[in-house]
């Protein structure tokens, strides 16, 4: 095929693969690999522009690696996962360090509410992939059942916790009364739930309790992780934590 066809075939592959619409900028055979075609282009995700990059083998123009160079986290949006039982106190923290709350009382690496609004809150997790190691956990959001409905959460005040730092790259909102929290195999069985899907629901028989997810990049943030809350009527209603 010649040239023109040849941008237009990688186009429509790289579109059709990723769902987002690819404007191309370049395309050469990789000198250190001459049956890969390297590609750059734009693709617009979430009404943003961004950079990708990517290898396609010369023979069939199948994609064999991608990466997208933008370093900000593109407008992500949490969609509905299920429902839990919260309230009114929580802990959101590493796995790992619920058995450090019960020898030291208290850890940084891990927040309390005790002003939970008591109820069914729902859950919305942003899972994508943004190169081609697979998926990644980008953000989780609680709500409420009162705030449930999006219109109600525009005029929610957001606020800072302190930052929540992790050593076993996961973090899970749970119960405080959430006995099987505290066992030492808990950290562990956190990793195993999260492997599929890279969140899981917290069970206590049927009832889901709990809410485990891994971070974003499977990395510990020097900084730590800011965790927000929103308040109404001297009750938490909304929790959000974002990786990316």
């Amino acid at each position: 095929m010649d040239d023109l066809e040849l941008r237009n075939a990688i186009s429509k592959k790289i579109t059709d693969a990723f769902g987002w619409p690819f404007t191309m900028d370049g395309c050469e055979i990789l000198k250190s690999d001459p049956d890969a075609y390297c590609v750059t282009g734009d693709v617009i995700r979430y009404g943003e522009i961004d950079s990708l990059e990517a290898r396609l083998k010369v023979s069939d123009l199948s994609i064999s690696q991608w990466f997208l160079e933008s370093e900000e986290y593109i407008g992500l949006m949490p969609k509905p996962v299920g429902s839990m039982v919260l309230g009114p106190d929580i802990i959101v923290s590493d796995p790992a360090y619920l058995r450090d709350l019960l020898l030291l009382g208290d850890n940084e690496g891990l927040a309390t509410f005790h002003t939970v609004r008591p109820g069914r809150w729902y859950v919305e997790a942003a899972v994508e992939a943004i190169d081609s190691s697979g998926p990644r956990f980008w953000q989780a959001a609680l709500y409420h059942s009162d705030f449930r409905a999006k219109r109600m959460r525009k005029d929610l005040d957001w606020k800072s916790d302190d930052p929540i730092f992790l050593s076993t790259f996961r973090l899970c909102f749970i119960e405080n009364g959430y006995e099987t929290a505290f066992k030492p195999e808990f950290p562990d069985d956190c990793k195993k739930a999260t492997t599929e899907k890279r969140y899981a629901f917290l069970k206590d028989g049927r009832r889901n309790v709990g809410f485990v997810c891994e971070t974003g990049y499977n990395d510990g943030a020097p900084d730590g992780y800011c965790l927000q809350y929103a308040e109404r009527d001297a009750t938490v209603v909304a929790l959000s934590i974002r990786f990316g």
